[in-house]
């Protein structure tokens, strides 16, 4: 007489876990791709490269590369920065710590992209680097506006450094970002005690000319950043902080027409 047996394994929970999983790597997936970033895995041992089609998008591929390897990067990195990416690879490779670089690619539309890689290196026991992982991010519209922000700055420098009257640029949270020599005189501040304070900073203690106080909202600056338009002529008494001794100014503040852009404000003794 044959007997059989056999045994039956719920495997609800591990479905579960399964979905679960894949639903996470889908909110990441679109995390990075609203960022243009792409996760990327390195395997040193046959140089392969395991990445999504968002990581090819970023070099102007519309499919995935049916092979991409080291030297498929490379061919994308402009020849100026791939001495200075070869040498971050063999460093990361020796160290083993976590590691991260800038540089420029040309895409395959011959549009040039600035891109930001971080990664860590894997080992075996023996100690042998195995693998990278990482992310690398298109960061081409950041730089482009940092070096618009540095070449506003330079330009606002340039042409107030000379000016008689003291000119603060200030950012959109009312934070001052720069300053000419006659603002620091003013106030008798250093410029790093004076950036990143605000018009309404307490310890200036602003006063109108019949001794009261300036409510933080009726101040030049920030009258100008809520309303959009030019604040003129308003007398201020200021107490420089370091010297505890107070200077009157007439002060002007005007949003600059431009988006983005800081708001300046005006003094004159």
């Amino acid at each position: 007489m044959l007997k059989y047996t056999g045994s039956t394994l719920d495997i609800t929970h591990f479905r579960q876990v399964e979905e679960a999983l894949r639903q996470s790597e889908e909110h990441l997936n679109s995390a990075l791709d609203a960022a243009h970033a792409a996760a990327w895995q390195l395997n040193l041992l046959d140089n392969s490269l395991r990445r999504t089609i968002t990581h090819d998008r970023i070099f102007g591929y519309d499919t995935l590369v049916p092979v991409w390897t080291v030297d498929t990067f490379f061919e994308h990195v402009l020849p100026g920065d791939r001495r200075a990416v070869s040498n971050s690879f063999q460093e990361s490779m020796a160290s083993g710590s976590h590691w991260e670089l800038g540089c420029r690619i040309r895409r395959v539309d011959g549009e040039i992209r600035s891109i930001r890689l971080v990664g860590t290196t894997q080992r075996d026991r023996s100690g042998k680097p195995v693998s990278m992982s990482g992310l690398v991010t298109d960061i081409t519209v950041r730089q482009q506006t940092e070096d618009a922000l540095r070449r506003s700055e330079e330009r606002y420098r340039t042409l107030t450094e000379g000016f008689h009257v003291g000119v603060l640029i200030y950012g959109p949270e009312g934070e001052i970002q720069l300053s000419n020599p006659r603002a620091l005189e003013l106030l008798g501040l250093s410029e790093d005690q004076l950036l990143g304070k605000t018009s309404f900073d307490p310890s200036w203690n602003v006063i109108h000319e019949d001794g009261t106080p300036f409510a933080s909202p009726t101040l030049p600056v920030p009258q100008a950043l809520a309303t959009g338009t030019p604040v003129r002529h308003v007398v201020m008494g200021v107490q420089r902080p370091t010297a505890r001794e107070r200077v009157w100014l007439l002060v002007d503040a005007r949003p600059l027409s431009v988006k983005a852009e800081p708001v300046p404000g005006e003094a004159n003794p």
